[in-house]
């Protein structure tokens, strides 16, 4: 798999609040809106929401549209990114 974006998206167990949010995260998925696959799993047993390493292309916009700050980009070779 060439680099891609050498990015990903990661959830932080501690601030997502699956169960009082919309899953704005999951609606506003560039992978899932383009290509109709789910890159961002939220599921009623789940306490966390789960993106797939392997999925997930680094656009950003999961981090800007969830509003508990859980979502962050990191690239895996350089650490978090502040993409505000």
């Amino acid at each position: 798999m060439a680099d891609r974006f050498m990015q990903n998206a990661i959830v932080s167990e501690s601030q997502c609040k699956q169960k009082n949010c919309h899953q704005e995260c999951k609606k506003s998925c560039h992978v899932s809106q383009t290509e109709r696959r789910v890159c961002i799993l939220v599921t009623p047993a789940s306490k966390t929401t789960f993106l797939p390493e392997e999925l997930c292309i680094g656009f950003g916009i999961c981090v800007k549209r969830y509003p508990f700050e859980a979502v962050q980009i990191i690239k895996p070779n350089l650490g978090r990114l502040d993409i505000s």
